[in-house]
């Protein structure tokens, strides 16, 4: 086991090596180390009973999530049940497919809807944006409950910081902020990972011109998002709005030490 300066765990054995990428906004959230585990600079592998132990006693005290290839091994999953993960969902990841579908090509949606983008985080209803979410990944862990899971969207979406490569894009119905999107630019992809609409303003198309300004502002590019596979109405909601395609799903895991 290794541990770097910026507080990353590698436990190697033989041929097999996992890789935990230490999260700091995260394990300032939670008040315990957090970290994911970073796929792509691990060799995964099964360890024997010993070797488990070890990197139990390592992980103790922490929180730490996995997204694991659905195709992998069932013996893999078994090896992270071993080491006291358990599975809390399965998360799928749609692209944009460009199609003749959007017809709009400014920023004003009707009489009521305008849709903009913020340079400055100011002024939003945090609250009822972040507590608008049902389905995340932190909702469905029994392990947290639903006011921390809330909290946890509010306090992301409050610290968001907007720049070149982070983007915040909000809609207004008759002048009050109805709904946002949050996009990270990682070279020519698009990752749209946070899209709130208020529940007093669903269903009057908001969330539609939101997302068409989104691949109309981000053209050329490859736009992709995340969510839940039990969770149909964002389903349905990307697939309406283009993202057809799906490129991967992960078996999400949690580990609490």
């Amino acid at each position: 086991m290794i541990s770097g300066k910026n507080k990353d765990i590698l436990f190697e054995k033989g041929d097999v090596c996992f890789c935990f990428s230490y999260l700091s906004w995260d394990s300032q959230f939670f008040q315990r180390p957090s970290y994911v585990l970073d796929t792509s600079r691990s060799c995964l592998g099964v360890l024997d009973k010993k070797n488990s132990q070890s990197l139990s006693r390592i992980l103790q005290g922490s929180f730490v999530t996995a997204k694991i290839d659905t195709a992998v091994s069932h013996q893999l999953i078994k090896s992270l049940f071993a080491l006291d993960f358990y599975y809390v969902e399965t998360e799928v990841t749609l692209e944009f497919i460009k199609s003749g579908c959007l017809a709009q090509g400014d920023a004003v949606y009707g009489q009521n809807i305008v849709v903009e983008k913020k340079e400055v985080n100011a002024g939003l209803p945090y609250i009822k944006l972040g507590s608008s979410f049902s389905h995340t990944r932190f909702h469905t862990d029994s392990s947290i409950k639903d006011k921390l899971a809330d909290d946890l969207w509010i306090s992301y979406l409050k610290n968001y910081l907007p720049d070149e490569n982070h983007h915040m894009i909000i809609a207004k119905y008759k002048d009050q902020i109805a709904g946002t999107i949050l996009a990270n630019e990682v070279g020519n992809k698009i990752i749209l990972f946070f899209v709130a609409i208020r529940e007093e303003f669903r269903g009057k198309g908001i969330g539609s011109a939101l997302m068409n300004y989104v691949v109309r502002y981000f053209d050329n590019q490859q736009i992709i998002t995340g969510t839940q596979i039990k969770n149909i109405p964002a389903l349905n909601y990307y697939i309406k709005n283009g993202f057809s395609k799906i490129i991967s799903t992960k078996t999400v895991l949690h580990h609490w030490g």
